[in-house]
């Protein structure tokens, strides 16, 4: 096994813990075999193990229907409300206007030579109070409504979607 096994913390939203994918069935074991595939051609850390390798790294884990598993060191898990406050950090530091508490109406679309691309939104707040925002660049945030916020724009993909 490669890597450090000490877990390690990088601030309030990322703790770095690794990940492991177990398989049962011979058809599972394939499938993690070209997840570690994927994961070794760019760069990541990722150790294919024996059911016994898997039972030390996660003792209380019954292993004897195990046919292997991925074990991902460098794999982690964040606090969505911390992560969500600093990238917001971050967009606020470069630049970017965020608005809060409002609710999109409907995308500003611009047509030129290369096409149609989204270049603001309107939007309303709960008080009834309108407004309208220009970007280059939209993202859409919407949580569990970016499908259908999606959907309203009438564009199948959204520039950049988190």
């Amino acid at each position: 096994m490669h890597g450090s096994r000490r877990k390690r913390v990088w601030g309030p939203a990322w703790k770095q813990c690794g990940s492991l994918a177990v398989a049962r069935t011979p058809e599972r074991m394939v499938q993690l075999k070209r997840t570690a595939a994927v994961a070794r051609a760019y760069g990541v850390d990722c150790d294919l193990l024996s059911p016994a390798e898997a039972g030390r790294l996660y003792p209380i884990m019954v292993t004897d229907d195990l046919r292997g598993a991925v074990w991902l060191p460098g794999d982690g898990k964040a606090n969505p409300t911390d992560l969500t406050v600093a990238l917001a950090k971050g967009a606020r530091n470069a630049g970017a206007r965020i608005i809060e508490g409002v609710r999109v109406d409907k995308a500003i679309h611009e047509i030129s030579g290369a096409g149609r691309r989204i270049a603001g939104l309107q939007w309303r707040d709960k008080q009834g109070e309108t407004g309208s925002i220009t970007a280059e660049t939209v993202v859409l945030c919407g949580g569990q409504w970016s499908r259908a916020l999606g959907r309203e724009t009438r564009r199948r993909r959204a520039a950049v979607l988190l």
